[in-house]
């Protein structure tokens, strides 16, 4: 167990007293739901909006523990100081009124440290983003950030483009997995040739087919010998936004896309993987199906 002493205060990394059962302990999903006002609460509507926001208050403490402990900010220091000295949060009054009250001052201070932090890192925070989910989509947007909702909106678009040439390349080594034998004896053969027109192509691909593919759009470029299979396609159309994503997602998401015809000298040689032009690339023999 590692502990930090500043103050009177003692953080206890190893479990915070914070999350230790207290007087109010929670089920469900933990994300908080407007309600009406207390005053027109019945006792069980009341109940449960004091368990989700100790919930709310229990998750921002793992958080701001972590904060405080590599310290990252005097403001979880303070935040910690008030609501956990000792590493035990501080007792809440046993009316669920003013129970409530409490919790809403503990959480809304915690907000405005993830805020901070948010805006300082220029990175979303997770926190925020379960409990405040629209209302902190727009502050995002605000400061030039970009959420987890909007990065797999841009995957999915990303996705949804290049299926086509993905659908092809599996398509193709289908093909391969079938022929290879007889195509590896062919010294000259051409792949380039043999799928020069979109009729040609349909005819090597269609048995192959996850789904239907346009080859008349003039998109897609095939290169290879007997032995290694590529598929180009032209990214007309995908802003560069999108492109530079699919840039830095190269050693992730995108790791199998390549600006040229060529693996390049390594195994894993991130040279050779794509850098954000018109056309990008994909090697059949290496696609998995």
């Amino acid at each position: 167990m590692k502990k930090l002493q500043t103050g009177n205060v003692v953080i206890v990394v190893l479990v915070l007293g914070i999350l230790a059962a207290g007087a109010y302990f929670l089920m469900g999903s933990g994300l908080f739901i407007s309600t009406p006002a207390v005053a027109s609460m019945t006792p069980e509507e009341l109940a449960a909006e004091n368990e989700a926001l100790m919930k709310q208050f229990q998750e921002a403490g793992r958080s701001i523990g972590g904060m405080a402990v590599l310290g990252r900010s005097k403001a979880a220091l303070e935040w910690l100081e008030k609501y956990a000295p000792d590493g035990h949060p501080t007792p809440l009054p046993d009316d669920p009124k003013a129970a409530n009250e409490g919790l809403k001052k503990r959480v809304a201070d915690a907000k405005v440290i993830f805020e901070a932090m948010q805006a300082a890192e220029k990175r979303e925070n997770p926190w925020l983003r379960q409990y405040y989910g629209e209302e902190n989509e727009q502050t995002l947007k605000k400061l030039g950030i970009k959420s987890l909702k909007v990065k797999e909106a841009q995957d999915d678009e990303i996705k949804k483009f290049l299926k086509p040439a993905r659908t092809t390349a599996k398509a193709l080594k289908g093909f391969l997995l079938k022929h290879g034998r007889e195509i590896a004896q062919d010294k000259n053969y051409n792949l380039a040739s043999v799928l020069d027109t979109p009729e040609h192509i349909l005819g090597v691909v269609k048995p192959y087919l996850e789904e239907d593919v346009d080859y008349n759009d003039s998109r897609f470029s095939f290169h290879g010998d007997n032995k290694e299979w590529w598929v180009g396609y032209k990214l007309d159309g995908l802003s560069d936004e999108l492109r530079q994503k699919i840039v830095e997602g190269n050693i992730g998401l995108y790791r199998d896309l390549y600006k040229a015809p060529d693996k390049g000298k390594y195994l894993m040689d991130i040279n050779a993987l794509y850098d954000g032009g018109d056309i990008v690339f994909l090697n059949v023999n290496s696609i998995l199906l």
